[in-house]
């Protein structure tokens, strides 16, 4: 486990947490940047800033706060891939990683049943595609993209039969 301003640009790693409390911890969690989440180092600024790929987001992290945040290299056998429910085409089923959502969304979705760990399986989609229909925990439910997007799962394996 190192400080993220030790990693190497190109490199993937995982993030593990802040070492202190950061104030912009909420923040970067709404964005993707969760405890388990993979990110990539694409680019540093000389000393002073990083820009990070998480979540096919790039995010500009400053100095300080790469001192604070600790990320551990990936080994090569264990390379989980994440995305949000919203990315799943019709067919594809996932398992739950999280909810990268705060508050009264995060409530909802697990008022629906959205948890850690249950499987989803993308039904249908619109012909606009808004919203997507879902099963989970034996039932359909429809979700707005929206919603979905606050959905965090491991990467989607083929139908299920």
């Amino acid at each position: 486990m190192i400080p993220l301003y030790q990693g190497e640009v190109n490199q993937k790693y995982k993030f593990v947490g802040f070492s202190a409390v950061a104030e912009a911890e909420r923040h970067l969690s709404d964005l993707g940047l969760v405890k388990g989440a993979e990110l990539e180092i694409v680019a540093r600024n000389g000393r002073d800033s990083f820009i990070l790929l998480v979540q096919q987001t790039r995010l500009a992290i400053t100095k300080e706060l790469s001192e604070q945040m600790m990320i551990q290299e990936i080994s090569a056998d264990f390379m989980p891939s994440y995305r949000s429910l919203d990315r799943l085409l019709i067919g594809e089923f996932s398992v739950v990683a999280g909810i990268l959502g705060r508050g009264a969304i995060k409530r909802r979705l697990m008022d629906m049943g959205i948890t850690k760990g249950v499987e989803v399986a993308v039904e249908n989609v619109a012909p606009l595609g808004d919203p997507m229909e879902v099963m989970i925990r034996g039932y359909k439910l429809t979700l707005r993209k929206a919603e979905a997007k606050h959905i965090l799962v491991l990467e989607a394996k083929e139908n299920k039969q």
